[in-house]
C-alpha cells in the first residue's frame, strides 16, 4: 500500500519540476506515484497532460489504458480514452468507449455528443441528429440551450405563425446548416437569426426570409428553432441532403471586387484560406501556416488571400509574398467575402467557414483536412455530398501537410482538367 506522505510528497515535487519546464523529471516521479498506487487521479491527469503537451497521443492512450485498468468503474478515464482514440482515427474503438461511458453514467453528455459525432462520421444521420441534441447539455459538449418563452417547432406545418430560426454555432455551421431553411419555409413563416458577419450575405440571396443579426431583437415570433437541430425535425438522412449550390454573391459588389482585382491575363485566380478560428477546439491540427499553404499553391497563379484575420505568426510572410494579393481592408463581412470569391476560378482553404462558403456557392473549393477530421466530412471520402463542388484533401497521418502539399500540387498541374 502506499504511504500517503511519499505519494503527497511526490506530487508536490513533480507540480514544481513542471513548473520549472523539467517534465521528463516530473514524469518520472509521476510514475513512482503510479507504482505505489495505480489509480492516483492526480499522477494520471498530469501524466496524460505531459503527453498531450508533447504531442505523443500515443502515450496519452497508454496513460488512460493503466488508468482504466486500475479503475474501470470511473467513467472519466473511459471519456478520455475515447477522445483519444478519435485523435488516432479509431473510430469503432472510440465508439465502443463511448458507450461505456453511458454505461456507467447515463447522462454523460460529453459521451453522448461523442457518440452523436461519431454517427454522423459513419453517415448514420437518423440516429446521429438524435443524438446531436446532447451539445446543449454538459461542460464540454458545444453551447448552451437559449431559454425562449416560445416552444420549440417539431417539425410540423405552421402556417399563420412564425417559426424564429437561431444560429447557435460557428460562422461555418451557420453556412452549412442555411440550407435547410427554404424546407421549413415551405411550412410557413420564418426569420433568421445569424452571426452579425453572415446577416447582409443572407439578406442578400433570392427570396429570403427576414434575416436579424444576433444581438438585434427579432420580431414576434411563436416557434423557435436552433438552425442545427433543422436537419432532426425535417427529417434528413445522408440520402436526402439538400445539395449546393444554394448561395449567390451580390452581382454590384462582384463587380466591384472584379475592378479592384489586376487583369487576369493566363493566370487563373486562386484563393487561399489557411487559418481557422484560434478558439476551435481543433484548430492546432486544421489550420496549417501561411508558408504551407503558399507551398501548396505554388506560384504560377494568381494568389489571392480570403483570410478576414491573419495570424499574428504569418504576418510577415504575408508581407514578403510579394505574388500574393491581401484584400482583407474590404472583407468586412461575408458579402463581400462571397463577392471576390466569385471572382475566382478556385479556392483552396482548411476546414473553416471559407470552405463552407465555397462549397454553399458551388465554387470549385479544395479543402485541406487534418487525419482526425470532422463529423461533417464523413470517413474515407474526396468528396462530400454536402458540397458537390469540393474535393477533400485528408491527412495520412497526423501532422503530415507535406503529404497533402504534394497532393495538392499534383493536382494544380491537372487543373482545370479536373475539378
Amino acid at each position: 500500500m502506499a504511504d500517503g506522505s511519499d505519494v503527497a510528497a511526490w506530487l508536490r515535487e513533480a507540480a514544481v519540476l513542471a513548473d520549472a519546464g523539467r517534465t521528463a523529471e516530473a514524469d518520472d516521479l509521476l510514475g513512482r506515484v503510479l507504482e505505489r498506487d495505480p489509480a492516483n487521479r492526480d499522477a494520471l491527469l498530469r501524466r496524460a497532460g505531459f503527453a498531450r503537451n508533447a504531442e505523443r497521443t500515443d502515450k496519452v492512450l497508454s496513460v488512460l489504458e493503466a488508468a482504466i485498468r486500475a479503475d474501470p468503474a470511473n467513467p472519466e478515464w473511459h471519456l478520455g480514452h475515447a477522445l483519444t482514440l478519435i485523435e488516432l482515427n479509431r473510430h469503432q474503438a472510440a465508439l465502443a468507449a463511448f458507450d461505456r461511458v453511458i454505461a456507467l453514467q447515463e447522462d454523460n453528455a460529453e459521451a453522448w455528443f461523442g457518440k452523436a459525432s461519431l454517427m454522423l462520421q459513419f453517415g448514420r444521420y437518423k440516429e446521429g441528429w438524435e443524438l446531436f441534441e446532447w451539445r446543449f447539455y454538459g461542460t464540454g459538449a458545444a453551447v448552451g440551450a437559449r431559454v425562449f418563452r416560445q416552444p420549440p417547432w417539431d417539425g410540423q406545418g405552421f402556417h399563420g405563425q412564425m417559426l424564429l430560426v437561431h444560429a447557435e454555432q460557428g460562422l461555418g455551421d451557420t453556412i452549412q446548416s442555411y440550407r435547410f431553411v427554404p424546407m421549413a419555409r415551405q411550412l410557413g413563416g420564418v426569420t433568421v437569426e445569424v452571426p452579425r458577419p453572415l446577416a447582409r450575405l443572407f439578406a442578400s440571396q433570392p427570396n429570403a426570409p427576414l434575416v436579424v443579426p444576433r444581438g438585434d431583437p427579432p420580431p414576434r415570433f411563436d416557434l423557435q428553432c436552433p438552425m442545427m437541430t433543422l436537419p432532426l425535425v425535417l427529417g434528413i438522412e445522408l440520402h436526402s441532403l439538400p445539395g449546393a449550390p444554394y448561395l449567390v454573391a451580390d452581382p454590384a459588389l462582384g463587380a466591384a471586387w472584379r475592378a479592384k482585382l489586376p487583369p487576369l491575363g493566363d493566370q487563373m485566380r486562386v484563393g487561399i484560406a489557411w487559418a481557422g478560428n484560434p478558439e476551435h477546439p481543433n484548430d492546432r491540427n486544421r489550420s496549417v501556416s501561411l508558408s504551407v499553404m503558399l507551398d501548396m499553391a505554388g506560384t504560377g497563379a494568381m494568389v489571392v488571400s480570403l483570410q478576414q484575420t491573419v495570424p499574428d505568426a504569418d504576418q510577415q510572410t504575408l508581407r514578403e509574398a510579394s505574388h500574393v494579393i491581401d484584400p482583407r481592408a474590404g472583407l468586412t463581412d461575408f458579402a463581400e467575402t462571397a463577392a471576390l470569391i466569385d471572382q475566382l476560378d478556385l479556392v483552396i482553404a482548411v476546414d473553416t467557414s471559407v470552405a463552407h462558403l465555397a462549397g454553399a456557392m458551388g465554387k470549385p473549393v479544395w479543402i485541406l483536412l487534418p487525419a482526425n477530421a470532422d463529423w461533417r466530412w464523413l470517413l474515407e471520402r474526396d468528396d462530400s455530398p454536402w458540397y458537390p463542388s469540393a474535393r477533400l484533401f485528408r491527412q495520412d497521418k497526423p501532422g503530415d501537410w507535406a503529404g497533402v502539399a504534394a497532393r495538392v500540387r499534383d493536382a494544380l498541374k491537372e487543373w482545370p482538367r479536373r475539378a
